[in-house]
């Protein structure tokens, strides 16, 4: 006669550290099951100040500081502009979960953009990775903890460029044959250099968003009029 044991989920005891978290600070968990997973997305649903990553039972959670939202903020908003003076049209996705239980891996990146698919994004109000396209680039900021650990998060995922802020520079990659190689331009964005996006944010990061805005739309064009 076989006994069912009830599997005592970790939650509680995860959002309890959640709690402690300072901006800024990580914690991981190991050894956590899909549905716990699952259950810890729905209860942090709404709180923009968590970022949750999943790959194969290892649980990562970052509190988010106010210097990474503001440089988070900003490059988004380059990013925005790069589109528009380009003419391409731009679905946000912000930091929608990426998720695929088949793969064991989900995450919540920074930011999120669809461009090359944009239009297969129009009108869309739910989405889901197991049937609408992976976001044509993500972007991580990274100042309190590094990223590398989100390379195969998003690789497996399928998410064709990944930007990486460190605190000090923007690194460029792009997914090929399956694996992120790192590019001195932009894929998309062919006429602008990750060496110029990083001096661009160092020297703005900490000015007014209008005025960086304006000064980066002027970047853009000129570079546009030149390419």
């Amino acid at each position: 006669m076989s006994v069912q044991v009830a599997t005592i989920s970790r939650v509680p005891q995860i959002l309890k550290t959640i709690a402690t978290l300072k901006q800024g600070e990580w914690a991981t968990f190991r050894d956590v099951d899909w549905d716990e997973y699952e259950e810890l997305l729905a209860e942090l649903e709404g709180n923009p100040g968590k970022r949750v990553y999943y790959n194969e039972g290892v649980l990562e959670i970052m509190s988010v500081s106010f210097a990474h939202e503001r440089r988070k903020e900003l490059l988004a908003r380059m990013v925005d502009i790069l589109a528009e003076e380009s003419e391409m049209e731009l679905i946000p996705g912000g930091s929608t979960t990426l998720k695929l239980q088949g793969l064991r891996k989900g995450a919540e990146p920074d930011a999120s953009f669809f461009l090359r698919n944009a239009d297969l994004m129009m009108g869309k109000e739910d989405y889901d990775l197991r049937h609408d396209p992976p976001p044509d680039l993500v972007i991580e900021v990274d100042i309190s903890h590094p990223s590398h650990s989100k390379f195969d998060l998003y690789a497996k995922l399928g998410v064709p460029e990944f930007w990486r802020y460190d605190d000090s520079r923007i690194e460029v990659y792009e997914l090929v044959d399956g694996e992120y190689v790192e590019r001195d331009e932009s894929p998309i964005f062919s006429f602008v250099s990750a060496a110029e996006l990083s001096k661009f944010l160092d020297d703005y990061h900490d000015k007014g968003q209008i005025t960086a805005i304006r000064a980066f739309r002027e970047f853009v064009n000129s570079r546009l009029q030149t390419s």
